[in-house]
């Protein structure tokens, strides 16, 4: 699943095929999504993150015991063997939250459940010799209960931002630096959260407000 190695907001299935010589490891398959979840952001002010270089743009938490903990929507930054650096998280596409109309987030439910194989990186046509680690998964179902979202906002457009018809394009001015390791963590700004109930299936509009 989820090629989204430098921006996120994406999605789609990608097949993985094992190296013949790793040990056999069960990568998860893909589930049909049950539910469709519309977040609906409005604001005063204030610009939302609508595409994050190394970063998700929204957060899903689920409620347990403990509280709430944070629910993997993608792989991260998921090359292996000779890699570009991902660079650091930023915001690179914002719109603006004064419009009389909500920005629309839409989910459909589902978390990214992968393992961890080894490769060769020889065997794939890299120059790099010896073992690496690669983590690869699918998008499967939550259950029904008690979650919560975030979604990443900034009170004002950075220096170097482009504006366009509806938003704005801020380019990376640096590719320096990295993720932390697994799944993608909100982009910088703050986050504005709402909690809601998932359903076993169907539709939800959950309302965000950013005050």
């Amino acid at each position: 699943m989820l090629g989204c190695a430098l921006f996120v907001g994406c999605g789609g299935e990608t097949s993985v095929t094992p190296d013949a010589a790793a040990p056999a490891v069960t990568v998860p398959s893909a589930v049909a999504a049950r539910v469709s979840v519309r977040f609906e952001l409005r604001g005063a002010s204030g610009f939302a993150v609508i595409r994050g270089r190394s970063c998700a743009t929204f957060e899903i938490e689920r409620e347990g015991d403990g509280g709430f903990e944070r629910v993997p929507l993608d792989l991260g930054a998921s090359c292996v063997c000779e890699c570009p650096a991902p660079g650091e998280p930023l915001a690179i596409g914002l719109t603006p939250l004064s419009s009389p109309t909500p920005y629309n987030l839409l989910w459909d439910g589902r978390q990214m459940v992968s393992v961890v194989r080894t490769i060769d990186c020889a065997t794939r046509s890299f120059s790099v010799r010896g073992p690496a680690m690669e983590r690869v998964g699918a998008l499967q179902p939550l259950p029904a209960g008690r979650y919560r979202v975030s979604i990443a906002v900034i009170d004002t457009v950075p220096p170097g931002c482009q504006k366009l018809m509806e938003g704005y394009w801020c380019p990376p001015m640096s590719t320096s630096g990295a993720p932390a390791p697994g799944a993608y963590a909100l982009c910088p700004g703050r986050r504005v959260s709402a909690t809601f109930d998932l359903p076993e299936s169907g539709e939800l509009v959950v309302p965000v407000g950013a005050p």
